[in-house]
């Protein structure tokens, strides 16, 4: 019982590991897509 609740946790902790990246990696894409939008708003024609 005890051989077997370390490899588990280590399968869960990785699980974790992997959805914590993700979450990062979709955060960076939502961030980028915002900016590129900013962007492109501030390089418009504001009629005086």
């Amino acid at each position: 019982m005890f051989d077997a609740s370390f490899p588990r946790a280590s399968l869960f902790t990785s699980v974790v590991a992997f959805g914590v990246a993700a979450l990062a990696v979709g955060l960076g894409v939502v961030f980028a897509l915002i900016g590129m939008a900013l962007n492109r708003l501030s390089r418009r024609d504001v009629p005086a």
